[in-house]
């Protein structure tokens, strides 16, 4: 069991089963109830939006299965694989670009959980836009 800060909320994960995280990168993404594309659309879970993170706890022909307990599945070719990080300073400054000589935009505090979705230079991209923070700051 881990617990997080994620957008300023304790919360607690059962992380034990996760094989790994993704990010949507289609607008849209539709849930299916099988590692299938004619499989019918889940009916108790709505599609998911771009930038979402989903944990994916088993794979089927570059399928995801994104419930522990149901049979909820989504397509590989619209998600990109992405890393969980803690934040382990006070404050970490985001910067619009991997580097201090970027300008700074925002903030995140200690403990909160982020997904990396790119390294560059000793430095993580933490959303679809430009979003960069140090890595020497976050614990993978």
């Amino acid at each position: 069991m881990v617990t997080a800060k994620l957008l300023g909320h304790l919360i607690k994960t059962d992380t034990t089963s996760v094989l790994k995280y993704v990010c949507v990168t289609a607008s849209v993404l539709n849930i299916r109830t099988a590692p299938k594309a004619s499989s019918a659309r889940a009916k108790e879970r709505s599609s998911i939006e771009m930038g979402a993170v989903l944990r994916v706890y088993a794979e089927k022909d570059n399928w995801y299965k994104i419930s522990h307990s149901m049979e909820h599945w989504v397509s590989g070719r619209f998600t990109q694989e992405v890393k969980r990080a803690t934040v382990n300073t006070t404050v970490l400054n985001v910067r619009t670009g991997p580097g201090t000589h970027f300008p700074k935009t925002s903030s995140v505090l200690k403990d909160e959980e982020i997904f990396v979705h790119e390294e560059s230079n000793d430095w993580c991209k933490i959303g679809l836009d430009d979003k960069w923070v140090s890595k020497s700051y976050l614990t993978f």
